[in-house]
């Protein structure tokens, strides 16, 4: 999402569709069962950003409803926002922790309001494997196998890591069958 800026990089997970849940295992990051990330409403960064590190120490995770993109081109997705439409976010590990140690942990309070969104994962650089802390050209976190989703379009990450720009989303599982249709939302007054 954005190049290394001084300390770290900004990362940018999307998952295709609407998804309820994500349980990812990263890749890249040092071995560090006591690492906490705490879930920010915090605005997400500009993409490639020079300027938009954290302000504090360790690793940063906040996300942003894809209806969120298009506020400034059309004032009626900010409606469609303060009606509520869109369930609220939360922390898959309770209170505000979303990571721990490798694992990133996101789910939709109610699923009938779900609506698509993408995580942005602030990375410092002392918090890298040794291997990755000076390489440039490849992302320095990935997801790794037994990742996993639930929505619109469930996954499992079977392959040893995504980290490809190109691949859209893992194979779908084919030990599961996508989930009905949700049902149709009553009319807003």
């Amino acid at each position: 999402w954005s190049s290394r800026v001084n300390g770290g990089h900004w990362l940018k997970v999307h998952a295709p569709g609407v998804q309820i849940a994500l349980e990812l295992f990263l890749t890249g990051l040092a071995p560090n069962p006591d690492r906490v990330g705490k879930l920010s409403n915090r605005q997400w960064p500009d993409k490639d950003c020079e300027r938009c590190e954290p302000g504090t120490p360790g690793v940063h995770v906040r996300f942003a409803r894809r209806l969120e993109y298009g506020i400034a081109e059309n004032p009626e997705y900010a409606l469609t926002l303060y009606r509520r439409k869109c369930s609220n976010m939360l922390p898959g590990f309770g209170g505000s922790i979303a990571l721990k140690g490798n694992t990133l942990s996101l789910r939709q309070e109610t699923p009938n309001k779900a609506c698509a969104f993408d995580v942005f994962l602030w990375v410092p650089l002392t918090e890298l494997d040794g291997s990755m802390r000076s390489s440039s050209s490849i992302p320095p976190v990935c997801i790794g196998r037994g990742s996993s989703s639930e929505g619109a379009y469930p996954t499992i990450q079977r392959a040893m890591a995504a980290c490809d720009p190109a691949v859209e989303r893992p194979p779908p599982s084919s030990m599961q069958s996508p989930p009905p249709p949700l049902p149709p939302l009553p009319p807003q007054a």
